[in-house]
């Protein structure tokens, strides 16, 4: 697996995958938080990992004029240095990976983990409603992602396991 991931710079996971502690606690790696990216703040733009997991899906946010052209030049610019880049996937993501010849990984929980992941994003200060609606879709990204052909490679979380477990 580590030579298969060894030269991929950007890795799309999945909510409640440990992107956050990850780019904490190691210097190659950067969490690109789409939703600092994507939105202006209706709250303080200061607002702390913490406040800001407690209001997703609250909708206290105001799309950017300049999204997604902001985005894809963060991404840019960080393909440029010795970075990787850690991602919410998307459409957009994947698009713009397959549009520009970027490879990528994805990693997602496992179908089996609703309740833990549930378990994880409660904990961590998202709401119920917001956990909930994530846990719930798990089994759906995970036919997803397995059937993407394109991703460069797939790391599948087993119930336990953390991003932290696999790249560090």
């Amino acid at each position: 697996m580590k030579n298969q991931i060894k030269d991929i710079k950007i890795f799309m996971c999945s909510s409640g995958c440990g992107k956050t502690y990850l780019a904490l606690h190691s210097d190659k790696y950067v969490d690109l938080d789409l939703v600092k990216i994507r939105c202006k703040y209706v709250i303080d733009e200061k607002i702390s990992n913490i406040e800001l997991e407690t209001i997703k899906g609250q909708h206290h946010f105001k799309r950017r004029e300049d999204y997604p052209q902001n985005y894809f030049k963060i991404i840019t610019d960080f393909l440029k240095t010795d970075k990787k880049l850690l991602i919410i996937p998307g459409q957009l993501e994947i698009d713009f990976c397959r549009q520009n010849n970027i490879d990528y990984c994805l990693v997602f929980p496992d179908k089996n983990c609703e309740i833990e992941y549930r378990k994880r994003l409660i904990e961590r200060g998202n709401s119920i409603t917001f956990a909930t609606e994530v846990a719930k879709r798990i089994p759906e990204f995970y036919k997803e992602n397995n059937s993407d052909e394109f991703a460069k490679a797939k790391i599948i979380l087993k119930k336990g396991q953390y991003l932290s477990d696999i790249l560090d």
